[in-house]
């Protein structure tokens, strides 16, 4: 027996479908868009391996190691110890450890060379270690030292900062480039009255008498450094501006007694650099009389100071037996 069919149920069940397809597609096309939206907007959100962090990884735990190494950092300062260590361990904490550990810790138990590198670069700009023998931790406490002395004020700056940084740095010091020497405190307060010029030459005289009892005191600093090799120094200021004046730029004879003592003392010096100061025949030959028979001196540079043939011959008569 035939059965009836219904056009009327067939259409109904073809536009069931068809909105049902149409529903799907609208889905689909909503969540690409919302897909490509969020990726447009931070694409790491929408993936679970991130290749491109270097830090990431799927621990999330750190490993023991990773954990012993970041206490070791956090209290070296307080308990500084890393001898113990696995030299691939040691590497990893001196790579960690900050730059500013004072140096009573850190001059006397690191010895490498890399966290020397990092001291250096973090607090110059410039750092050419190939002119320190390639030796970072030289460089940093000789242009420390430098730091130190050229910025002295006689009879106002404190001694203790200097004497510390000698005690421990003394055993790496080559080499003083000493740029600038401060004049005492009495120069810089220097006050004339302009409305009486006798009153101003008067004040002038008493102000040079002053600044006449010395620069830096090189007696406790130059015979502390035993391995000291060469000394670069300069008796003036620099960057002195409007406030020039010609005693900034004067080795006085107390400088020049000093100075001469401290040379005749260290052994080891083999290089002597006096240049910008003012040197005249007298003090020249003051200071070479102390030195002539200095045992390891064999250059002495004067340049662009005020010698005549006075002082030259007392220079000739050093260079005799000293030049090589």
């Amino acid at each position: 027996m035939a059965t009836d069919v219904q056009p009327g149920a067939d259409i109904k069940s073809e536009l069931e479908k068809s909105n049902l397809t149409r529903q799907s597609t609208q889905t689909t096309e909503t969540t690409n868009a919302y897909f490509h939206q969020n990726q447009a907007a931070d694409g790491r959100k929408m993936r679970r391996i991130i290749a491109e962090d270097p830090e990431w990884n799927l621990m999330t735990v750190p490993l023991l190691s990773e954990l012993c190494i970041r206490s070791i950092v956090k209290h070296y300062q307080t308990h500084p110890r890393h001898d113990e260590l696995t030299d691939k361990i040691r590497k990893k904490v001196l790579a960690q450890i900050p730059t500013t550990i004072p140096l009573k810790i850190s001059s006397e138990l690191i010895s490498s060379e890399d966290y020397w590198q990092r001291c250096c670069k973090a607090k110059y700009r410039v750092c050419d270690v190939t002119r320190y023998g390639n030796s970072w931790k030289r460089m940093y406490f000789e242009r420390e030292l430098k730091s130190v002395v050229e910025n002295f004020v006689p009879n106002r700056s404190d001694w203790t900062k200097l004497n510390e940084l000698i005690a421990l740095g003394a055993h790496y010091v080559r080499r003083l480039d000493i740029q600038q020497l401060l004049p005492p405190v009495e120069l810089e307060r220097r006050e004339f009255n302009l409305d009486n010029e006798e009153d101003e030459e008067e004040e002038a005289g008493n102000v040079k008498d002053k600044v006449d009892c010395d620069h830096f005191d090189f007696t406790s600093l130059i015979p502390k450094l035993k391995h000291l090799e060469e000394i670069k120094v300069v008796y003036g200021v620099k960057d002195c501006g409007m406030n020039f004046e010609w005693q900034l730029f004067e080795f006085t004879k107390k400088d020049c007694q000093v100075l001469a003592k401290c040379v005749s003392q260290s052994h080891t010096l083999r290089a002597l650099h006096i240049n910008w100061s003012k040197i005249d025949d007298d003090k020249i030959r003051l200071f070479i009389s102390q030195i002539l028979d200095h045992p390891t001196l064999v250059e002495l540079n004067l340049a662009h100071n005020v010698i005549s043939d006075r002082g030259s011959r007392a220079i000739g008569k050093f260079l005799n037996g000293h030049s090589k």
